[in-house]
């Protein structure tokens, strides 16, 4: 595998408008290193990017790497 800079700015690939607030890019590290089994992603945010809230149908590894974040967590009730 050819190393590459995971904060470069080569393989940048634009992120759902939809999913964040201002400028935020992505590099999708699972393509990199051939994972089959799990979707591995470096989001970048931008000075006062957000993301906006969502949820996922399965697991999720959130990785801070510099600055402040938050992070909700909330359960789905009932049936």
């Amino acid at each position: 595998m050819k190393k590459s800079n995971i904060y470069g700015s080569g393989d940048q690939r634009k992120v759902n408008p939809e999913w964040f607030t201002n400028k935020t890019w992505m590099k999708v590290l699972s393509d990199k290193i051939k994972s089959k089994d799990q979707d591995i992603y470096h989001v970048h945010f931008e000075k006062g990017s957000r993301t906006k809230l969502h949820w996922h149908n399965g697991n999720q590894v959130l990785v801070g790497v510099k600055g402040k974040g938050s992070l909700e967590i909330f359960k789905k009730y009932g049936k």
